[in-house]
Formats: structure tokens, sequence, C-alpha cells
């Protein structure tokens, strides 16, 4: 996806626009979020080895509110946007840091738990 906004202007791009030019990419977002979510779920049934029959590695509900939050702080992406720097010149810097944000807070469980099966062996 480009990077410049069509209606690029000498003030910058409409509230509007900017809004637009967000919500084309969480589709991407989302998308990046669930694959590394599936990668954090894989390593954490490798690495949890004390679980008993029955118990899930992560609770199904903390996912969802997961994937939720995430969604929430990506809003605050295209206001922060708006607000900060209404040229509308921070939402590419903004979508990149947040996006690889978004992927360390994901793999954080499944760091933890490398470690410490690591650890224990």
């Amino acid at each position: 996806m480009q990077d410049e906004r069509p209606d690029e202007t000498p003030d910058g791009p409409s509230a509007l626009s900017i809004v637009g030019w967000w919500e084309l990419r969480r589709i991407l977002y989302n998308i990046i979020l669930l694959l590394s979510l599936q990668i954090a779920l894989g390593i954490l049934n490798a690495t949890v080895t004390n679980l008993l029959p029955g118990e899930d590695v992560i609770e199904p509900f903390a996912m969802a509110f997961l994937l939720l939050l995430a969604n929430a702080f990506y809003t605050v992406g295209w206001v922060v946007d708006i607000t900060v720097e209404p040229r509308g010149r921070l939402g590419p810097k903004l979508f990149q840091w947040g996006t690889i944000f978004s992927i360390g807070v994901v793999m954080l469980p499944p760091m933890v738990s490398t470690l410490t099966y690591l650890a224990g062996q």
C-alpha cells in the first residue's frame, strides 16, 4: 500500500482522508496480528509442558480480548495522526511502529515461556 495520501494539499490531507488511510490498513494490521498470534500459540504449545488434560495454554477469551484491545490502540493511531500532525506525515511511521509493537506484545508470552522452558532443562 502506498504511503502518500491521494488528496495531499499544501494544508495537508483532511481528517476524513487520514481516517480512511488508516482504516484501509486495518485489514493488513489484523492479518499480521492474527499470523503473529498463530505463531505465538504454536511456540506456547511447544514450550508449555505442565498442562493438565483439558487445560488451554491461553484462554480463548484472553485471545479475543487481546485482538479487541489491539484494535482499540490501532484507532488511537489515527487520532494521534490527526491531532499531533494534522498535515498527515506521521501516519506511515505510526502504522509501522504500532504494528511492530503489537507483534512484540503478542510474542512476549512465548518468549517468556521459552526462556522458562530452557531454564528448567
